[in-house]
């Protein structure tokens, strides 16, 4: 761990997080952070291995040893939850898109649903015409963020960023010790693949090292990395020029079941189960993992849509809902729920341990310094954002403690399922404030605590296909195959996120005001749910709440559950514990609860097929070669997942020099979805 492996990640880091939303939404190139694999970091860094080394080398300048390769990496891998979809994509449409909302709709203005806002949590959209004190014009606020070049109204901005951007900061901290505080269980006692880790560590293996072969320098890697990058380089440059040729990675013949049995189509996913698709990141990580889990990835595709179907045809609703939920949205957090006390009951004798080391109690069991402190920080973070929200908005305390724990329980869970199964983009399908509607229900909770709720699920929680404790357990997981103590990688983890914060939301709303803040359509709609949640609430007329102008609090004796949700939440309960019961009980079991965490959202759908096939070539291979055609096979899907960010990052390059030749954007080539 040296002083320049920790500048150059922290520069890394800065720069996908000031550019990033610059790259993906104005030069409308192939997204740098918009999973858990982020092109931005592993991108740069195979082509700094392919490159960057040889050149120091032929310069006779100290090359970068494997070590400073993983600091740089772990460093900058953090950064990336700043500029895509975790954050920047939507965060100033929800704070913006409202106020230009409620101007224009007729049931939004009937109901006054503004009024039940914090201003606080919203940008502040000023008066019409000039403030006689600064000559600025307070229609710019709301009406430039479309775009043309205005100077962004900063005092506008002010109030709002000061709650948001200590409310990030204290998650990213909290996010973090959390991370050290259950990583020495999953990694050293439960011995958790780390799969994203792992790869990374391979790639940058002998480096600095003669004596060591490294990754680089097998045949058998380079046979996988011609494979994924020269086809993606053609299918690439066919983006270009369509007179070229394209080698297709999906198909579409199966569109013929549809037309024999018509009821297909009302699948949600009918598009993406007719024509499967090949991710070659997705086949390499599948090879890396327990056969229950690739299996159960694979097939989480076809089992959702034979549910889904059979259920639809029995007159049963299983469609996903908004921020209200619906029999699926609960039965998936059921399923989290699960897990989650799963999580707690494996490593029960480690975590009370750390727990009582934390408060100053004796304990047998030995933990490390930095794991109790990890625990203080983060239950320090945890208070310390439920006061937040109760004196800065007025939150009830219980609905804002259950805020916090719920929301860290999805992250907590998001990251072991990376961390175990290697899926690289994964998207809950439930929210808090889904839940607490759900059990509560209106006349409880009140207009003013569900739109409270309703935006902070919808900025801080809306789409954790890239959050910050995966990243972060890998950046940890990075710093300990290089030989680097946690304790000695994680401040500069802490570090590196939080300048990434402020720069990376400095930066892009000066982008947003210049180029337009709407580019991503999808951000406006989400911004204007919270309120249109109230709104069909109170349409109902059901409940009277009084004044509006008085902030009112839970009020529990008005509770009033939806039995569905708690039929729905009970079911997804009991898969989880049933399942994780089983894997316990009998080795041979082949379905992992993963299944049932990831069945039916956008990711688990496009990436099945390809988990399916790794599982395929795994089996196939220990199967006919053994244990030792397994390991000699390694190399090759590593070089699958290299090749993929190599053409990933390279497309990217060439849209950045043609938008700084041309002054527009090129054409766009998706390594993956979105």
């Amino acid at each position: 761990m040296t002083f320049r492996s920790v500048l150059i990640g922290l520069l890394l880091g800065c720069a996908i997080a000031c550019f990033g939303y610059f790259n993906d939404w104005i030069m409308k190139q192939a997204y740098l952070a918009t999973n858990l694999i982020p092109t931005g970091v592993f991108g740069v860094l195979i082509l700094a291995l392919l490159f960057g080394n040889p050149l120091l080398k032929l310069l006779r300048l100290a090359s970068y040893t494997a070590s400073e390769w993983c600091v740089i990496a772990a460093v900058a891998l953090v950064a990336c939850v700043v500029p895509g979809p975790g954050l920047m994509w939507h965060f100033s449409n929800v704070l913006v898109t409202p106020h230009r909302a409620y101007a224009t709709d007729a049931g939004w203005w009937k109901h006054r649903v503004m009024d039940y806002a914090p201003p606080v949590m919203l940008v502040d959209p000023g008066q019409k015409g000039t403030d006689d004190r600064t000559g600025r014009d307070h229609t710019t606020v709301v009406g430039a963020f479309k775009g043309g070049g205005t100077e962004v109204p900063w005092h506008a901005w002010k109030r709002t960023l000061t709650f948001w951007l200590p409310l990030f900061a204290l998650s990213f901290i909290g996010g973090i010790s959390l991370v050290m505080l259950v990583h020495p269980q999953w990694s050293k006692r439960e011995r958790l693949r780390y799969p994203t880790a792992y790869v990374a560590s391979e790639l940058v293996s002998g480096w600095g090292e003669p004596q060591k072969p490294g990754i680089l320098r097998d045949r058998r890697f380079w046979l996988g990395f011609a494979i994924s990058a020269c086809i993606l380089m053609l299918n690439g440059y066919y983006q270009w020029n369509s007179n070229s040729i394209r080698i297709p990675l999906s198909v579409s013949v199966l569109s013929q079941f549809g037309r024999k049995w018509p009821i297909v189509y009302k699948y949600t996913y009918d598009w993406i189960l007719f024509a499967p698709a090949v991710y070659f990141s997705a086949v390499g990580f599948a090879y890396f993992v327990s056969s229950e889990i690739s299996f159960s990835l694979g097939i989480s595709g076809i089992v959702h849509a034979a549910v889904f179907l059979s259920l639809t045809v029995a007159g049963i609703d299983m469609t996903g809902g908004g921020l209200e939920g619906s029999k699926y949205n609960f039965q998936m957090f059921g399923t989290y729920l699960g897990v989650a006390l799963v999580i707690l009951y494996t490593g029960r004798r480690f975590y009370g341990s750390v727990f009582a080391r934390a408060f100053g109690l004796w304990t047998g069991d030995p933990v490390e310094r930095h794991v109790a402190w990890a625990c203080r920080i983060a239950l320090l973070a945890g208070v310390a954002m439920v006061l937040m929200l109760v004196f800065g908005l007025g939150m009830d305390w219980l609905l804002a403690t259950l805020f916090v724990l719920l929301s860290g329980m999805m992250f907590v869970v998001v990251t072991r399922i990376n961390v175990e199964t290697g899926l690289f983009m994964i998207q809950p399908g439930w929210y808090a404030v889904m839940v607490l509607f759900g059990v509560l229900g209106f006349a409880a909770i009140g207009p003013h605590m569900l739109v409270m709720l309703g935006i902070l699920c919808v900025v801080m929680t809306l789409d954790p296909i890239v959050c910050l404790m995966p990243l972060a357990a890998n950046a940890l997981r990075l710093g300990e195959l290089a030989k680097v103590k946690p304790s000695r990688l994680s401040p500069w983890l802490v570090v590196s996120v939080v300048l990434a914060l402020v720069i990376g939301v400095t930066v892009t709303i000066g982008f947003q005001y210049a180029h337009g803040g709407t580019q991503y359509g999808w951000a406006d709609t989400v911004a204007k749910n919270p309120f249109k949640l109230i709104q069909r609430e109170l349409a109902k007329g059901t409940t009277d709440f009084g004044d509006r102008d008085k902030v009112q609090g839970l009020d529990l004796a008005k509770m009033h559950p939806k039995r569905d949700a708690l039929y729905s939440m009970a079911i997804g309960l009991a898969i989880a514990l049933g399942l994780s019961a089983l894997r316990l009980r009998f080795t041979w079991w082949p379905i992992h609860p993963v299944l049932f965490m990831i069945w039916g959202t956008f990711p688990g759908m496009i990436l099945a097929v390809s988990f399916f096939l790794g599982w395929l070539l795994k089996t196939g291979i220990s199967t006919f070669g053994g244990g030792r055609a397994y390991r000699s096979a390694k190399p090759i899907f590593i070089g699958l997942i290299a090749g993929e960010f190599a053409a990933g990052i390279l497309w990217t390059l060439v849209g950045a020099a043609y938008y700084l030749i041309e002054g527009v954007p090129g054409k766009k080539f998706l390594i993956y979805p979105s």
